[in-house]
């Protein structure tokens, strides 16, 4: 864990709440999230995860969000407009105040964005990938011009998930500290987190907007499917996520819980070492995804849920690019022109047999650890060793994150913007969840070209291009796009999202 976090086993810190509570407070309930993993910070700018960002959105506040269908709309920030290609101007929600008190503006804004791009801060890059950041500049409290070295179409995605924090708080702690002790603006503040337990959350009397209707959030890191589901039959866990599909029947079946669907848009793929042998040689990596035969893994492991992918977007997806069919027979024939021959059942080249290590998280996705064994047993059919390494996520993450270091194939899931631009962007030789190392020439130009149009038809045709040199290189193997699936206490009024929030403040419970 970052910032020494593992040396904490629990930490308790209570802000904005005074006395006791109200009888009105007392008779709100509470409500219990498993989720597969805890949180890896709750300094936001340290966390890179969808089970984190559950977290930060009871707490923190971001200038823009999106609502269930995926549209834009005003959090901190009650407008916006382009003033130019590289200036986007924000007006901001008056009457705002920080749980400990401090007022909410555009110095805020400012500092906030600043903290990001500090060197000496060294947040992880995921969010300084989305634009070119100049400077913030302060038009009056209210309202701020955030400059950008070059036309930014990103600019709102990237407000989605940029929390707004406190200056003065900030500046007057120490990193350690702020891993531990979070101060937002949003419908909850922070309780309690006992390391790899929980994370506690209390309404927040003095919050600008509507007061939530449940006053106490638990969010629980249970990596194990099936302790999920028991803790959510004996009703200990009101909302479990990433549900097995083979466990739906039995939750539906039950008195107290059910399942609900969401078609989401998290693209659940292999990802291939470009930089070094075996996958430097494009004929090896297309090789690897006819090697595959997804459809069957689906049926057998997801109950045939789920969506094959042939792209990584999901929104403006080129229709003339088709997903790579089950070929065993071609995957040879790749792997032989790419100078690998089979020898004793494996495959020889130099020398060399072709071995390598998959690494996976447990817990993380559906299934997850399943999907990856699976995979390899496909590949070892066509005479490819390989080492399965189950990793507990936040080990996963920081080998991928932060060491940058991986292994040979990792499996990673990526979940949806819908805008088509940040979706392609995740094979970006500059964005931070890309441990390929993959840098195609031509792709890094046309991208290049799709930041600094504007024009929606010509964007649509640059992204057309892009899906297809991702797809004909093959930095992936491309598996599927995750339908999710939740299960979810009787007693709770709440539905599910397709980019995965679980957002519980305008959420209720009936009994």
């Amino acid at each position: 864990m970052r910032h020494g976090l593992a040396l904490w086993l629990a930490v308790t810190l209570c802000f904005g709440v005074a006395g006791a509570p109200s009888a009105r407070a007392q008779a709100r309930p509470q409500v219990v999230v498993d989720q597969g993993t805890d949180v890896e910070s709750l300094d936001p700018m340290f966390t890179q995860a969808r089970f984190s960002d559950n977290v930060m959105l009871t707490m923190f506040e971001t200038l823009v969000t999106r609502d269930s269908r995926m549209h834009y709309e005003p959090r901190l920030a009650v407008s916006w407009r382009a003033v130019s290609p590289t200036v986007w101007q924000f007006k901001l929600r008056k009457g705002v105040r920080f749980h400990d008190g401090e007022p909410f503006t555009a110095e805020a804004v400012r500092y906030t964005i600043n903290r990001l791009y500090d060197p000496a801060l060294k947040a992880p890059s995921f969010l300084k990938g989305f634009v070119k950041y100049d400077r913030v500049d302060i038009v009056d409290d209210y309202t701020v011009n955030i400059v950008t070295k070059e036309p930014s179409p990103l600019m709102l995605e990237w407000l989605v998930y940029f929390y707004m924090m406190a200056p003065k708080y900030y500046s007057s702690t120490t990193e350690a500290q702020a891993a531990l002790h979070p101060v937002g603006t949003g419908p909850y503040v922070f309780k309690e987190w006992v390391h790899d337990d929980h994370v506690t959350v209390s309404a927040n009397p003095n919050y600008w907007g509507p007061k939530p209707a449940i006053r106490t959030i638990v969010f629980r890191p249970v990596p194990e499917a099936g302790t999920r589901v028991a803790d959510l039959l004996s009703g200990a866990a009101d909302i479990i996520a990433n549900v097995p599909p083979d466990q739906i029947n039995r939750i539906n079946a039950s008195p107290i819980a059910g399942v609900k669907t969401v078609e989401g848009g998290r693209d659940i793929f292999i990802g291939m070492r470009t930089d070094r042998p075996p996958f430097n040689d494009v004929r090896v990596r297309q090789a690897m995804n006819y090697a595959v035969d997804v459809d069957a893994i689906l049926k057998s492991i997801l109950s045939g849920k789920g969506r094959r992918m042939a792209t990584l977007v999901n929104a403006y997806a080129d229709p003339a690019v088709k997903a790579y069919p089950y070929d065993p027979t071609k995957a040879k024939a790749l792997l032989a022109e790419a100078g690998w021959k089979p020898q004793n059942g494996a495959l020889v080249k130099d020398g060399q047999p072709f071995s390598v290590t998959l690494d996976t998280p447990v817990g993380r996705y559906i299934s997850d650890k399943e999907i990856a064994e699976a995979t390899a047993s496909y590949l070892q059919a066509v005479g490819v060793q390989v080492k399965v390494n189950p990793l507990a996520w936040p080990v996963y993450s920081k080998k991928m994150f932060e060491d940058v270091n991986p292994a040979d194939m990792y499996l990673l899931g990526l979940g949806s913007s819908f805008d088509g631009q940040d979706e392609i962007r995740y094979v970006e030789k500059d964005f931070g969840y890309n441990p390929t190392f993959w840098n195609n020439a031509e792709f890094e130009k046309q991208y290049d070209a799709l930041n600094h149009t504007v024009d929606a038809g010509q964007r649509t045709r640059i992204l057309y291009r892009l899906q297809e040199i991702v797809h004909d290189d093959a930095p992936l193997i491309f598996l599927y796009k995750q339908t999710d699936y939740y299960g979810v206490n009787k007693r709770l009024v709440w539905t599910p999202r397709a980019d995965e929030l679980i957002i519980l403040e305008n959420a209720s419970v009936t009994r």
